[in-house]
């Protein structure tokens, strides 16, 4: 069974004392910034981490995230994502596509229903299949968004990039 994700406060704190223990400054801003940038993803945080730490000198600063996020993103694609939309089934990825084209980043269920022209019971079972897998997430009564940071970004730059589309 897949872990779930790493609770935010404790990636806070571990990302805090690691700074210390390096001797490298960071304000609390910045500290909550690349805290949410993981959204629990472990590794996102070890990921992200290391570039903050190498993109960084005695201070950690919004440039030294900024420089970091390119390089964060492409080893989350290449290293994880492109492994993850390859175990996944073509209704899975569809469902996935959809959402990743909804101008909002909160997307209602029947709004995926109505694009895949399907029943709820039909809908459902991919909704669960896709939070099962730790891909998705519930934000309430019928919505749901991505629990994985910058899994969006990485469906479209896939759908342009190599026509994926299911």
């Amino acid at each position: 069974m897949p872990l779930g994700p790493l609770d935010l406060f404790d990636i806070k704190y571990r990302y805090q004392k690691a700074f210390e223990r390096g001797n490298k400054e960071i304000d609390n801003n910045t500290l909550m910034k690349i805290t949410k940038l993981t959204k629990g993803y472990a590794y996102a945080f070890q990921d992200l981490g290391y570039y903050v730490w190498q993109n960084s000198d005695n201070k950690v600063t919004e440039e030294s995230v900024e420089k970091s996020i390119p390089l964060f993103k492409n080893d989350l694609f290449r290293n994880a994502y492109t492994k993850i939309l390859s175990e996944l089934s073509p209704t899975d990825r569809k469902f996935l596509f959809i959402m990743a084209n909804c101008p909002k980043n909160i997307v209602e269920i029947s709004y995926i229903r109505e694009q895949m022209k399907k029943s709820s019971n039909y809908i459902s079972q991919y909704r669960q299949r896709l939070m099962d897998s730790q891909v998705i997430v519930d934000t309430g009564y019928g919505k749901v968004t991505f629990s994985l940071p910058f899994m969006k970004d990485f469906l479209l730059e896939a759908a342009e990039l190599y026509g994926i589309e299911e």
